[in-house]
This record gives C-alpha cells, sequence and structure tokens, in this order.
C-alpha cells in the first residue's frame, strides 16, 4: 500500500491571467519508490476540499466514539458494531439523496 507522506499547498498568482492559484504537492512512498503529485487547484476548490477533510476527520472520530461504546456500553462485538456503522452510513446517504432531489423539484 502507497504511504502518503506529506502534502503542501502553497499560494500562487498566474503572471498571465493575474488570478490566484494554489499549487499542491503531494508525497507518497511505495516501498523503496518515493514520488510526488503536482497540480494547480482554484482557491474555492481548496476551500472545499479543505472543508471535506475537516468534514471527514470530524465524521471519522465520531465512528469512532460509536463503535468504541456500541463495543464497551452495549456489549457487541466489533463485526456488529462496525455492521451497525455501515448501515447507519447507509442510511444517512439515503436519505441525503432524498432531501438533495427534492429542492431540485
Amino acid at each position: 500500500m502507497r504511504a502518503l507522506s506529506d502534502i503542501y499547498i502553497g499560494s500562487g498568482v498566474s503572471r498571465t491571467t493575474g488570478k490566484a492559484f494554489c499549487h499542491i504537492t503531494a508525497s507518497e512512498h511505495d516501498g523503496d519508490a518515493d514520488s510526488e503529485l503536482h497540480g494547480q487547484l482554484t482557491p474555492a476548490e481548496v476551500r472545499s476540499l479543505a472543508s471535506d477533510w475537516m468534514l471527514a476527520a470530524a465524521a471519522a472520530e465520531y465512528d469512532a466514539l460509536v463503535v468504541g461504546l456500541l463495543i464497551e456500553e452495549v456489549g457487541i462485538s466489533r463485526e456488529a458494531a462496525l455492521s451497525f456503522l455501515f448501515k447507519l452510513r447507509e442510511r444517512r446517504a439515503a436519505i441525503e439523496a432524498s432531501e438533495s432531489s427534492s429542492e431540485v423539484e
């Protein structure tokens, strides 16, 4: 499995258009080989990604808390707790999909 070792984000301004951009470099280590991925995104795209990352980090911590409590307080197995979490995610996704489709109407 590749190990993401570093992500760097810097700011810049285009010499030709004068528009703002963000330069991203992601480094990874795969066994004996290191590689880097370079790209540019708009500041709005970076803000959106950052927001998604913050939400994912909070969700991961909450998920771990729920699984831990189900195991420790309710006494179910890790497999059952993870299955519950998966079903909870499926139901939440279905509700969100239903809500977003009703917004379009």
